[in-house]
Parts: structure tokens; sequence; C-alpha cells
């Protein structure tokens, strides 16, 4: 890996921290089905980006993180007016965020599917252009 690849996901672990902690600061503890939990509740979008200073495009990569590495868990969808609801479970870490990684590669007979279909598609495609043609 070069030092550019190596960069982007340290940058994503570094955003997801600043996230989390975030979150954590304006959390609060509650109980529910007789166990605490610490709940993020607020719309999410605007923390990503006025409190953190992040762009908007960073919240979608930033929440599947969180949630992949099992640091976050969406309890209710906010929307308009009405704030989302976070459980905070676990700081993001290296080892979470190396193991979340990890877990995203495909595997070689995902690869193997996925180069299949492309060349479908592309015989697909020239047998159009063929037609088209009059080949």
């Amino acid at each position: 890996m070069n030092d550019s690849t190596e960069a982007a996901p340290a940058a994503l672990l570094g955003h997801c921290t600043s996230v989390y902690e975030e979150m954590e600061a304006q959390s609060r503890v509650i109980t529910a089905e007789q166990v605490e939990m610490l709940v993020y509740e607020g719309k999410l979008v605007e923390l990503v980006t006025v409190h953190v200073g992040l762009s908007v495009p960073y919240y979608t990569k930033v929440t599947q993180a969180l949630k992949g590495m099992g640091c976050a868990r969406q309890m209710r969808r906010g929307g308009g007016n009405s704030p989302s609801q976070w459980q905070l479970l676990h700081a993001p870490t290296v080892e979470r965020f190396d193991k979340w990684l990890e877990a995203m590669d495909p595997t070689p007979d995902e690869i193997e599917y996925a180069t299949a279909q492309t060349v479908r598609d592309m015989n697909t495609r020239l047998q159009r252009l063929e037609k088209a043609m009059g080949v």
C-alpha cells in the first residue's frame, strides 16, 4: 500500500473518532428494558457538519463505519424535525477499524461472480451494437 491509499483509511478513522467523541459528549444515559445505555439523540448530519466540521458526503461514510465497527447502533431514524437516536457501544479503535476493513474485502467467489457478470454485460452490449450495425 502506498502513502495515499494508507492516508484515506487513516483519515476516515480519525473522522469516525471525532464524530463518536462528539456524539458521546452530547449523549445521555437512559434505561431501556432494565439496561442502562449511552444514547445520542439529535440531528446527526448537523453534528457531523457543524460540530465536527466535516462536509456532508462524510456523513454516510462515517455512519457506515461506526455501525460496521460495532461502535454505534441506530435505534431510531430521524428526518425533518425528528431527531435520530443512536446507542453508543464502543469507541472506534484501530483494531476495530482494521477488522471492519478486512470484512469489506470481497471473497474470491464474489470477485469471480463480479467478473463473470461483467463479461455477460459486455457481451450483451456487443451483441446490441452488432445488431445495430447490421453485422
